[in-house]
């Protein structure tokens, strides 16, 4: 993909913002996510091996 192609796909800030869909607004959400829920930020996280590598299961953990 050339540069410009590259840059088609990149939004300002103030666009992104008003966007439920954008990326921007998915990572606001995720931080508050981690923010909000102690295990995402101070937990222990531990990945099961489902045997399938299409298949990924985590299991968070903590003294809360």
């Amino acid at each position: 993909a050339s540069d410009e192609q590259f840059l088609e796909g990149i939004h300002p800030l103030s666009v992104q913002s008003v966007d439920p869909a954008s990326l921007q607004r998915h990572f606001k959400r995720l931080i508050h996510l981690r923010n909000d829920h102690v295990a995402f930020s101070d937990g222990e996280i531990n990945r099961h091996d489902l045997g399938n590598p299409l298949l990924v299961s985590y299991t968070l953990k903590g003294d809360y």
